[in-house]
């Protein structure tokens, strides 16, 4: 959910997304305008880049401005280009894929501290998963996180050092067990998808103060016993997992308030889905399983 105020897009129209305000590029907002803008999002094509290359200096003179969202092309910022009032960051892949070629390494300096960023996301479609250099240091009250992982699990070492992270959507996962380097974070909800065949999701149970937990597309068998094991956990979401079982053992959790089943072989059919409209959920969605 985007914050209260002016929502700006600027960039490639194919990108715009209905809940901001398109604008072209180059034409930057007034002083006046800008005290009211709450979000603001860069997508430029190549050309675009090309016309108007750099991060746009008004950025650091929006006083209200909550969320930011930037491409890798943009990088690394000097450290008074982001205003303190940003609470959220995310970072999109290069959009000239020229700039790409000559990447090297995101580095930044001690006094580069974004206190206020709560909410940082970046799903790097080219390949670079080290979160754009970013790392505790930066994001020192990070809560939120949503990247992918590399193959060598880099990208872990990285996350375990957030020691305010509650929230962690994670992908590419492929068999990294990543739930050893998550026990020391205050976690309190956790999303992950991609998968390969022998990731370890049994050692989910070493975070035993989850509340909320998504599964996307985990192929192997999944014993539904596994979430007894969380006394509070209150969101179970299963999409494209085909091999559930004992699904009925979920009317255990005592706690549980909403559960979701999205493209799951029927795991919730018939009478199952019956026991379970009757056990007085909060939010019960089954859709083609």
């Amino acid at each position: 959910m985007l914050p209260a105020g002016d929502r700006l897009f600027y960039g490639d129209k194919k990108l715009h997304r209905p809940q901001l305000t398109y604008r072209e590029y180059n034409d930057w907002p007034d002083s006046t305008t800008l005290k009211n803008v709450s979000t603001i999002w860069f997508a430029p094509n190549v050309e675009q880049l090309q016309q108007y290359p750099g991060f746009p200096a008004f950025v650091k003179s929006a006083p209200q401005l909550k969320a930011l969202k930037i491409p890798l092309d943009f990088l690394p910022l000097a450290e008074d280009q982001v205003p303190e009032s940003v609470i959220s960051l995310s970072i999109l892949s290069f959009q000239n894929k020229a700039n790409q070629e000559d990447y090297e390494k995101f580095s930044w300096n001690d006094k580069q501290v974004l206190n206020n960023v709560v909410y940082f996301s970046f799903f790097d479609f080219d390949g670079i998963y080290e979160l754009a250099g970013f790392t505790s240091r930066q994001l020192p009250n990070l809560s939120w996180l949503e990247c992918f992982i590399d193959e060598e699990g880099e990208t872990i070492e990285r996350i375990k050092a957030f020691s305010k992270l509650e929230t962690l959507y994670a992908q590419h996962l492929r068999t990294h067990d990543i739930f050893k380097a998550l026990t020391q974070l205050p976690l309190r909800m956790i999303k992950l998808e991609g998968f390969d065949k022998g990731f370890p999701l049994q050692h989910i149970t070493q975070l035993p103060q989850l509340e909320i937990i998504h599964i996307n597309g985990y192929e192997e068998e999944l014993d539904c016993a596994l979430f007894t094991q969380f006394p509070g956990l209150r969101e179970l979401m299963f999409m494209n997992c085909r091999k559930l079982k004992n699904v009925e053992r979920l009317l255990e959790i005592k706690s549980l308030e909403s559960l979701h089943s999205i493209s799951c072989n029927k795991a919730f059919g018939g009478a199952v889905k019956t026991r379970f409209a009757q056990a007085g959920l909060q939010q019960l969605n089954v859709d083609f399983s």
